[in-house]
């Protein structure tokens, strides 16, 4: 007797399923990140001293913000995407979209919190 729960068609929606749902948990981080910078940059430059300048961000402190808060929301995402990846591995024994996606938005940590970095010390912002 086969069990009815590893047919393939049972096994493919199980798939997607996962697939769906780690695509929108990763998006989800990314958009939330993205959200956050916005709000950051434009409560920023709103600031009386921000007024006759020419740069986004004009306090230290408000950049300071701009580079660890966004960078810390996206590794607090990849590791909780690693977390649900170690998981979904221990229970299934069987690797799915999820690790690629937490060494994507780990990639995306490094890639922000390096270019961040360089437009604050260039003061470009």
């Amino acid at each position: 007797m086969t069990d009815s729960s590893d047919t393939p068609d049972v096994i493919q929606r199980r798939e997607r399923k996962i697939n769906r749902r780690t695509l929108t948990y990763g998006l989800s981080v990314v958009l939330a990140t993205a959200a956050l910078v916005v709000a950051i940059v434009w409560l920023g430059s709103r600031r009386g001293e921000c007024f006759g300048t020419d740069t986004l961000l004009c306090s230290q402190k408000d950049r300071r913000l701009a580079v660890f808060v966004p960078s810390l929301m996206l590794l607090l995402g990849s590791v909780g995407a690693f977390l649900r990846a170690s998981l979904r591995l221990h229970r299934l024994r069987r690797l799915y979209i999820r690790p690629y996606m937490a060494w994507l938005l780990t990639g995306l940590t490094l890639v922000y919190l390096a270019g961040a970095f360089t437009f604050i010390e260039g003061n470009i912002l």
